[in-house]
């Protein structure tokens, strides 16, 4: 019995994992909150921050809040190693409950910090930009990477922008 429960964590950890960082979605698919890594990002190319008036003050807080980024991927990465760590240790002959047991509180240990993470950066950017700035940033993405169509990293993984 406790094997089982054991492999049924590795497999709730990978299903976690295979999902990715994004906001739980609602009934029909839709996230709950919006996407900020869009926002972000453009305050990366002069001409988005143009086209969207955001004053340097603003601009400067939208760029320190994409430096945490970093914090998240060295989290996410700590997420998919000790998953994959899991299973390897329930693939033992013997398994040892103990190790396994210990891995899945590293794991959700940073799926907790992640979501800290995720759940702050909304938060700033939602006290750095109003509501309709931020609808209105999302609508200047979904615009440029019409654009761009088939070309470069939009075609292959579609950002997420939904409100």
């Amino acid at each position: 019995m406790k094997c089982l429960m054991c492999v049924f964590a590795a497999a709730m950890a990978f299903a976690a994992v295979a999902q990715g960082p994004a906001a739980a979605p609602k009934a029909g698919g839709q996230r709950q909150t919006p996407s900020i890594e869009p926002i972000v990002q453009m305050v990366r190319n002069p001409k988005a921050v143009e086209k969207l008036g955001f004053s340097a003050e603003q601009v400067a807080k939208l760029r320190e809040i994409g430096n945490s980024r970093e914090a998240l991927k060295e989290l996410q990465t700590k997420v998919r190693k000790g998953s994959e760590r899991q299973v390897e240790l329930l693939k033992a002959e013997k398994v040892d409950e103990a190790a396994v047991l210990a891995v899945v509180d590293e794991v959700w240990s940073a799926k907790k910090e992640i979501a800290k993470i995720q759940t702050k950066r909304v938060i700033a950017v939602r006290s750095v930009l109003s509501a309709e700035e931020i609808r209105r940033a999302l609508e200047v993405f979904r615009s440029m990477r019409e654009k761009r169509g088939a070309k470069g990293r939009s075609a292959e993984k579609p950002a997420k922008t939904e409100l």
